[in-house]
C-alpha cells in the first residue's frame, strides 16, 4: 500500500508504506527524537531554574517581619494579583503607607491558628441544570431582551449562576426578582413605531423624535423596538374622538384594583411622574408605568401599596 505523505520533519513530499510512517527517512526521524529531546531537557532546566528563583526568594524574606505583597504571595505560593485579592476581602490584614502595602508576617501565619475544619469543596461545573435555572437564551426570550442587556443586569444585581461544561445556568428565582419590572404586558396595537409615525403623519425620521422629546410622549422599549404611545399622538394630531385605550387607568380603574384613595393616586403619579394624559374630561394614567411603580416600591417605604387580587 502506498501512501502519499509530507514528511513531519524536513517538509519534503514522500511515499509511505504504513499508515504510521511520519518520517521520509530514517535521518529525519532521528532528527526529530533528538530535537524533543532536547526540548524536554529545556523545559526541566526551566522549571529548576524557576524553582530555584522561588526558593531564593523564599529565603531572603525568612525572618522578615514585615512583606510586601509580592513577597507575601511568595510566602503563601500564590501570585501578587491573588494575594492584593485576598487583601481586598479583609482575608489579609495590611497597612497603607504613602503608597507602599506593607503586610504583617504574624498576621499572615495566623491565618492557620484557628484555621476552620477543611471542606470538600462543592464544585459546581458538575451540577446538573434543573427546571430551577435559566439559559442566557431563555431569559432573552422570557424577557424579549438583548444579549447586552441581559449581562448588563445578571453583572448589576446578585444572581446565583452554575457552570456546567462551558455552559451557564443562572438561577432562576433570582432571576424572576430581578428581571420582574421586565415583563410588560402591553398590547402593539396601542403603540406606534417610529416607522408607523412617519408613515402615517407624513413625517420624516429626524421630525419624529423631535416631536416625541418637544410633547414627552410617554415611550415604552420592548426588545430591540421602541414603541410611542397612540394616545397621546392621536390626541395631539386630532385624531382620538374618544376611543378607549387598554394601556391607560382611569382612577376608578386604580382606586377597583388596588384599593387606593383618589389622594394616594394623585400623591402617587406627581411623585413618580407617572406619564398621564387627559381625554375629554378624564385623566388617563399610564398602565404600565403605574404598575411598574407599584411593583418596585411596594417592598421600600411606600408603605400605602395594598393590591388586590
Amino acid at each position: 500500500m502506498d501512501i502519499k505523505r509530507t514528511c513531519e520533519w524536513c517538509g519534503r513530499d514522500f511515499v509511505a508504506h504504513t499508515l504510521t510512517t511520519r518520517f521520509c527517512s530514517k535521518k529525519c526521524m532521528r532528527a526529530s527524537y533528538k530535537h524533543q529531546q532536547r526540548q524536554k531537557k529545556m523545559e526541566q532546566y526551566e522549571y529548576d531554574e524557576e524553582v530555584k528563583d522561588t526558593n531564593s526568594q523564599i529565603q531572603n524574606i525568612d525572618g522578615r517581619p514585615y512583606l510586601s505583597p509580592t513577597e507575601a504571595g511568595i510566602l503563601l505560593g500564590i501570585s501578587r494579583a491573588t494575594c492584593y485579592r485576598y487583601l481586598q476581602s479583609q482575608l489579609i490584614p495590611a497597612l497603607q503607607i504613602l503608597g507602599h502595602t506593607i503586610i504583617r508576617r504574624s498576621d499572615v501565619e495566623r491565618l492557620f491558628d484557628n484555621a476552620p475544619q477543611y471542606r470538600k469543596r462543592v464544585n459546581q461545573l458538575g451540577r446538573k441544570p434543573t427546571s430551577k435555572h435559566y439559559t442566557m437564551r431563555q431569559i432573552m426570550e422570557r424577557y424579549n431582551i438583548s444579549k447586552k442587556m441581559a449581562m448588563n443586569r445578571l453583572a448589576k444585581f446578585p444572581i446565583t449562576k452554575f457552570y456546567q461544561g462551558r455552559n451557564v445556568y443562572y438561577s432562576k428565582e433570582d432571576v424572576e426578582k430581578y428581571f420582574a419590572n421586565l415583563l410588560v404586558n402591553f398590547s402593539p396595537f396601542d403603540y406606534y413605531t417610529i416607522d408607523q409615525i412617519m408613515k402615517k403623519f407624513q413625517m420624516s425620521h429626524a421630525a419624529v423624535l423631535s416631536f416625541v422629546m418637544r410633547h414627552h410622549i410617554p415611550r415604552l422599549t420592548h426588545g430591540k423596538e421602541r414603541y410611542y404611545s397612540k394616545l397621546h399622538i392621536d390626541n395631539l394630531k386630532g385624531l382620538n374622538n374618544g376611543i378607549e385605550n387598554s394601556n391607560y387607568y382611569t382612577k376608578e380603574e386604580i382606586t377597583k384594583k388596588y384599593g387606593l384613595t383618589k389622594d394616594q393616586i394623585s400623591y402617587i403619579f406627581k411623585r413618580y411622574d407617572i406619564p398621564r394624559i387627559k381625554v375629554g374630561s378624564y385623566i388617563r394614567i399610564s398602565r404600565i408605568e403605574f404598575d411598574k411603580v407599584l411593583l418596585e416600591k411596594k417592598n421600600g417605604d411606600f408603605h400605602i401599596f395594598v393590591a388586590k387580587d
